[in-house]
C-alpha cells in the first residue's frame, strides 16, 4: 500500500478509537469526550526534542476534548498504531540479535514521552489489517484496579505477559500485558476507573 493510503487508514483508525473510548467513558452517551491530538502528538514531540518543553494535553495520539475525560489523559498516555502486519510484541522476546524491534521502538518512545508529560501509565492500542484492535498496558495499571474489583479473571485468562525490560516506575521493571481492546473495555468499569484515577491525582 502506498504511504498516503496507509496514512488515511491510520487516521480513520485513530478517529474510530477516539469515538469508541468516548462512548465507553460516557456509558454510551457521548462520542466526543476524546479526540486526536495535534498532528498525532507531533507538536508535543517537536517541543520536547527541540526545547525540552512539555505541551499540555498534546502528547500521544488521544487527548480529552471534554473536561470529564481529563482524568484519563492526565494519567494515561495513549498511543495508537495501525498496520505493521508483520510485527508482534513477541518479536521482542525471540529476536535473534540486538536490532531494535518495532514494538521495542514504540515502547521506548512511549516511556520517553511519559517522562515529559508526567503520565504514570500508558495504553498502546494497535490494529493489524483484518484483525481486532489490541491494547498493550503495563501490568501495574491492572494492579490498581484489582483491589477494587477483586477480579483476576481478566489477567488470568485474557492477557499475555511480555518482557520486563523497561524500568520506568518507582516500583521497578514493568511487565507489558496485551489483550483484545473490546475485552479490556468490557472488563473495566469506566466509573470505577474514574474514581481510582481521581484518587491518584489527589
Amino acid at each position: 500500500m502506498k504511504k498516503g493510503g496507509q496514512k488515511r487508514k491510520g487516521g480513520a483508525f485513530e478517529r474510530e478509537i477516539a469515538k469508541m473510548l468516548s462512548m465507553w467513558w460516557s456509558n454510551g452517551k457521548q462520542d466526543d469526550i476524546f479526540w486526536l491530538t495535534s498532528g498525532s502528538g507531533a507538536r508535543a514531540t517537536n517541543r520536547r526534542r527541540t526545547a525540552g518543553l512539555a505541551t499540555y494535553g498534546q502528547s500521544g495520539d488521544i487527548t480529552a476534548t471534554h473536561p470529564s475525560g481529563m482524568v484519563l489523559t492526565d494519567n494515561v498516555h495513549i498511543e495508537l498504531k495501525r498496520g505493521y502486519n508483520k510485527d508482534t510484541p513477541y518479536d521482542i522476546v525471540d529476536k535473534p540479535n540486538a536490532t531494535a524491534q518495532e514494538y521495542e521502538k514504540w515502547f521506548d518512545q512511549i516511556f520517553e514521552d511519559m517522562s515529559t508529560d508526567g503520565t504514570k501509565w500508558f495504553w498502546l492500542i494497535t490494529r493489524r489489517d483484518k484483525r481486532k484492535p489490541i491494547i498493550h498496558i503495563p501490568s501495574g495499571f491492572l494492579h490498581i484496579l484489582i483491589p477494587h474489583t477483586g477480579n483476576r479473571e481478566f489477567m488470568d485468562s485474557s492477557a499475555i505477559s511480555i518482557v520486563d525490560k523497561w524500568e520506568y516506575t518507582d516500583e521497578g521493571s514493568v511487565y507489558i500485558l496485551s489483550t483484545q481492546l473490546d475485552s479490556f473495555l468490557n472488563w473495566v468499569d469506566p466509573e470505577l476507573l474514574k474514581s481510582v484515577l481521581g484518587c491518584k491525582n489527589d
